[in-house]
């Protein structure tokens, strides 16, 4: 976050939540791609291999959602 950047309101961090979580129920990797920006450094899990960018993240998602597919966890 830049100086000149606001700290987010409870509202628009509900909002960001609730987009986040219906991207996951739709299933779809584009879409949970799309709420990240085109630089977005994504690390999961904690302590994996970074992927960075979108397309790096439409590909992580894909995988992790794939059939079959079970959480690391």
């Amino acid at each position: 976050m830049s100086v000149t950047e606001t700290i987010p309101t409870a509202d628009v961090i509900r909002s960001k939540v609730d987009a986040y979580l219906d991207a996951l129920h739709s299933g779809s990797s584009a879409t949970i791609a799309a709420l990240y920006s085109d630089d977005a450094i994504l690390e999961d899990p904690v302590g994996s291999e970074s992927k960075v960018g979108r397309e790096a993240i439409v590909r992580t998602t894909a995988h992790s959602r794939a059939p079959g597919r079970r959480p690391n966890c």
